[in-house]
């Protein structure tokens, strides 16, 4: 999916706003920020715990100064399952951010400490074990649907211990994250996206220095790229003093303009080689077997007009996309994009790469750049349903629903000749009097058919089809059936004469052994019908009436006993 972006220029204020410096004594100011001591919250914390405990400054390693030192100092330490309620003022996305620094305190190592935490829709950490003598800062970005989200500490067995140091809870804007996204192999479009529960695990500036929390809008860390890239020969780094555009009414809580000013492209060297087939590529360690949602940041500071670069982008070799930024961006430079792309878990590995690659439609000097890059862990166990749509489902439904229509039009035609022609017959016979087919003074479905065909269609196939024109000519409206459900038992027709002529015959339900009067006095009908709505109503109406079909009609006409 892309998505260019326009500033707004104003400063984000989060409804819900927890900050919370668990097992302090007193509050924390981190900038202009305030982490309030969880010891006057006790009534979020249950049960009530009095299990502190605190280090010296000089023993925490040193941090980004944004998160600085003294959030690591304090910790709450849990022997049993404990929990965290916080209040929910608006419901929608929000970060969660969970502080761990392992250290020895009293009787506590918290080095050896083995916990999950959970809310009460998902699980986060399972049997999570902090780094000794290495500071994180796990974090999470939640759908909350609920008016209270519950945080829940249980140590993995009953020697361990469960802690935190501290606990962000805000809410961030709900467009932050898309519905959908586009799936690199195979590929399709994922649904699902804002639903769903995503752990951060990069967060990255290309070409540019790491950008702490006080630096971004929605307090996030942004590491450089220089440690994860493989290829440092081939790329260089370049930056821009410009004023950086955004689009579509979304604002830097996207990503900060330093993001989209920093940029890593082609080396000299490599964009002066044409037709060389030449890759920058970056690699992350990650968790196999998940899901991930991968997010690419461009924009193109380094062209002298629009349109000059043309590039693939590359997900663990797979081609994600050819990407033009002139036309994305409607020939503009300096415009803010991103990209959302979904990696499956079957395509997931412990190693997880991305690369940039100029493309061959070009023929200019070839180039390629990548702005900033963000991969995130999907967690399957909340959200609503994600569906994955398969290459050409689109295509496969319009050519099926093309084919349908194109039946009900054969058969409309079809029945419209048949009027047109015995009208023809009685205004000789001067008289407008339907004579009713008959065999031996009875109705029949056969004295219908084409002669030439008679012989070959099953009964039970035709007997089908005179019942459906005798449901759609129907006095009442309510008595007739939708559109979708003409379409099914059209299906079903054909099915049934296409069975094996082996099968003896089906003595269903809704036999019809004579031609009823509507069908009898059709013609009557077509005279006092009122005229044809336009071609656009019908369309509109036959897409309706699809909707109309309920499971319960569609397998009723799977039971029975002809082969499909």
């Amino acid at each position: 999916m892309m998505v260019a972006i326009r500033c707004v220029h104003c400063v984000y204020t989060p409804a819900d706003n927890y900050l919370i410096d668990c097992g302090s004594p007193t509050n924390t100011s981190i900038g202009d920020r305030v982490f309030v001591a969880d010891v006057s919250l006790s009534s979020t914390l249950a049960p009530p715990s009095n299990n502190l405990a605190n280090t010296s400054q000089n023993s925490v390693p040193s941090v980004p100064t944004s998160y600085g030192t003294a959030l690591f100092r304090d910790a709450r330490v849990f022997t049993e399952p404990s929990s965290y309620t916080f209040q929910i003022k608006a419901h929608g996305r929000h970060f969660v951010r969970l502080y761990f620094f392992p250290f020895v305190s009293g009787g506590y190592n918290l080095a050896a400490a083995t916990f999950g935490v959970s809310t009460q829709d998902v699980v986060l950490l399972n049997d999570f074990q902090p780094r000794a003598n290495a500071t994180v800062v796990k974090e999470f970005s939640l759908n909350i649907t609920s008016n209270t989200l519950i945080l829940r500490f249980a140590p993995s067995g009953s020697t361990s211990l469960a802690f935190v140091n501290a606990i962000e809870v805000v809410s961030v804007p709900d467009n932050l994250i898309h519905d959908t996204a586009k799936i690199v192999d195979p590929q399709g479009k994922y649904w699902g996206l804002s639903g769903q529960a995503l752990e951060t695990m990069y967060r990255i500036n290309m070409g540019g220095p790491q950008i702490l929390p006080g630096n971004d809008t929605l307090w996030r860390t942004w590491e450089n790229d220089q440690k994860f890239l493989l290829n440092a020969d081939l790329s260089r780094s370049a930056s821009f003093a410009g004023k950086i555009t955004y689009m579509d009414g979304n604002t830097e809580e996207i990503a900060p303009e330093v993001v989209y000013a920093t940029v890593v492209e082609l080396a000299a060297a490599a964009q002066n080689t044409v037709g060389a087939n030449i890759n920058v590529t970056w690699q992350f360690s990650v968790d196999a077997n998940a899901d991930y949602l991968i997010r690419f940041h461009f924009c193109d500071i380094v062209s002298g007009s629009a349109g000059e670069i043309v590039f693939n982008v590359y997900i663990n070799s797979w081609l994600a996309s050819e990407v033009d930024l002139a036309q994305i961006t409607f020939n503009s430079l300096a415009t803010a994009v991103f990209m959302d792309y979904v990696l499956k878990a079957d395509d997931a590995s412990s190693k997880l790469s991305v690369s940039i690659s100029p493309s061959s439609v070009i023929n200019g000097l070839p180039n390629a750049i990548l702005n900033g890059l963000e991969i995130m862990k999907i967690n399957g166990s909340a959200g609503p349903a994600v569906v994955v749509v398969p290459p050409g489902s689109n295509k496969s439904f319009g050519i099926i629903l093309g084919s349908i229509l194109g039946a009900v039009a054969v058969v409309v035609v079809a029945i419209i000749l048949c009027v047109v022609l015995r009208k023809r017959k009685l205004a000789k016979q001067s008289s407008k009097t339907w004579v009713p087919f008959s065999i031996d003074g009875l109705t029949s479905h056969s004295t219908i058919a084409d002669a030439r065909i008679a012989g070959s269609i099953r009964p039970e196939s035709l007997r089908k089809f005179g019942e459906t024109i005798e449901k759609c000519l129907a006095d009442s409206g309510v008595e007739r059936p939708s559109m979708g459900d003409v379409l099914w038992n059209l299906e079903y027709v054909l099915h049934l004469q296409d069975a094996d002529p082996s099968v003896s015959e089906i003595d269903s339900i809704n036999r019809i052994t004579e031609l009823s009067p509507q069908v009898q006095n059709i013609n009557t009908i077509f005279d006092s019908a009122p005229a044809p709505a336009p071609a656009e109503e019908v369309g509109t109406s036959v897409l309706n009436d699809l909707t109309d079909v309920s499971m319960s009609k569609v397998f009723s006409q799977l039971i029975k006993s002809e082969g499909r």
